[in-house]
């Protein structure tokens, strides 16, 4: 899941990437100092404790390092230059919360520079039978001129020549290339032209004012419509509170309650479904 801005964006190839990965494996023989000053070469900030991606700290035979990569941050432990162990830890806490055999650590990919070789397009990476699904897909193309040009006004009033715009995005006209010659699902009202289309015929939920006479209401006129209806609840608190409230109507109208989330609910009466 992406957005336009980023799919524009040049990226490092994937074997600039891969010879720029520190792999690093329990029983590994690895100088810790030597260790740090690579990883600071690659965008990696030396700290007194780790926070963010990014950081790293060392004390005495233990290494924290917060991947670019990773949810957690890692701490490996060594025995003079040996690595004894590796595990992800909780910032907070300080709590182990996995035991890992190895380590990955990729570098911050904005720091991968021009000698790296040619960046190329995000599209490079994925295989020519990648379904592309997209929002709004008029408006997204023309959304894709829009900061292309804004990028290259910036550009042409900076002082730095070095840097060309070419450098940095992917013209417009192609993403529009990448666009075409991949299959795409595009969602919502804006659409080019395609010779194939599906209409859900959906419509959003009613609105209830948090009344649950009106939601009752409405419960039965779905079992009455041969709907399944699907209540969505945030938390086990709501979905007990819901349950309790229509305990009685749950099965007679064919009811589910679930604990999950959702921007909006909505109705498909061609699919015999309404989710709330």
């Amino acid at each position: 899941v992406t957005h336009i801005e980023a799919v524009l964006e040049k990226v490092p190839s994937g074997s600039a990437v891969q010879e720029s990965t520190r792999e690093l494996t329990i029983g590994d023989s690895q100088d810790p100092e030597e260790l740090i000053e690579s990883l600071v070469a690659q965008g990696f900030s030396r700290v007194e404790f780790v926070e963010r991606p990014g950081d790293l700290a060392l004390r005495g035979g233990i290494l924290d390092v917060f991947p670019f990569n990773g949810d957690y941050p890692l701490r490996m432990e060594f025995f003079g230059d040996e690595i004894e162990s590796i595990r992800e830890f909780d910032i907070h806490t300080q709590r182990s919360v996995s035991r890992r055999k190895n380590a990955r650590l990729v570098p911050d990919l904005n720091n991968i520079g021009q000698e790296a070789g040619q960046p190329v397009s995000l599209f490079d990476y994925l295989p020519e039978t990648t379904i592309l699904v997209r929002q709004n897909d008029a408006v997204l193309k023309e959304h894709v001129v829009e900061a292309f040009n804004t990028v290259s006004a910036l550009a042409a009033e900076s002082e730095r020549t070095d840097i060309l715009v070419s450098d940095l995005l992917i013209p417009p006209d192609e993403i529009v290339r990448h666009f075409a010659a991949r299959t795409g699902i595009n969602f919502g009202s804006f659409q080019g032209t395609s010779d194939r289309s599906v209409d859900f015929k959906s419509v959003p939920q009613p609105a209830f004012n948090s009344s649950i006479s009106q939601l009752r209401q409405k419960l039965t006129e779905n079992h009455n419509q041969d709907l399944k209806t699907t209540i969505l609840c945030d938390t086990s608190g709501q979905e007990g509170r819901i349950h309790d409230l229509l305990e009685d109507d749950l099965d007679w109208l064919d009811v589910t309650l679930k604990r999950d989330s959702l921007h909006e609910g909505f109705e498909m009466p061609s699919m015999g479904i309404a989710v709330y």
